[in-house]
């Protein structure tokens, strides 16, 4: 069954809308009053030093305190901070943080949609790594930690994160079309 373009452009439109308003719910409705955790003080670190033309340094900011020295941090997202810090003040840092973020998460899922819509089937083993590797990591380290209590402190977000993945990607991969293509089908020789 063809899907007209007009149909794909309302199911974009639809989802990414979805999106936006889910990560602004999250966002202001759900993570709100939480203490932050080390790595949100490290990024908003070197976001600000960034921002004061410092460069990747670490300075606290009144009432942060971090419990170890810098990891060391891929470039990218302080720089994002620091964009952001350069446009707020510091006292809406955080929630223009948020907003951003759920603008960029919300685009994401545009330009995910403009690739998967228009080469559905050529993103389909992308989907089927992404469930072998979150069904691993699932099997081989989040069911043990969590059964043995040793919870490393990210482990809440990691679980949810993943196993969000495990439920959902069975239920969109197109099964019939996975055992005729990968499983039936001879190998090229």
């Amino acid at each position: 069954m063809p899907v007209d373009a007009a149909r794909l452009t309302r199911l974009t439109t639809l989802a990414v809308a979805v999106a936006l308003v889910a990560r602004l719910a999250f966002a202001f409705g759900y993570w709100v009053g939480k203490p932050l955790n080390n790595d949100e003080i490290e990024y908003l670190q070197l976001g600000r030093s960034v921002a004061a033309g410092q460069g990747f340094t670490y300075a606290s900011a009144a009432g942060e305190h971090l419990d170890a020295a810098g990891y060391g941090r891929a470039p990218l997202y302080p720089v994002f901070v620091s964009i952001v810090a350069r446009v707020t003040s510091p006292a809406t840092l955080i929630p223009a943080l948020k907003a951003a973020q759920s603008v960029l998460g919300a685009l994401a899922v545009w330009l995910l949609a403009l690739v998967d819509l228009r080469y559905p089937l050529q993103m389909l083993p992308l989907l089927l790594f992404e469930l072998a590797w979150k069904t691993t990591w699932l099997i081989a380290f989040g069911l043990p930690q969590w059964s043995s209590g040793q919870l490393p402190p990210t482990f809440a977000d990691d679980f949810q994160a993943i196993i969000a993945g495990v439920i959902l990607m069975p239920l969109v991969i197109p099964w019939g079309y996975v055992h005729r293509h990968y499983v039936r089908r001879p190998a090229d020789r």
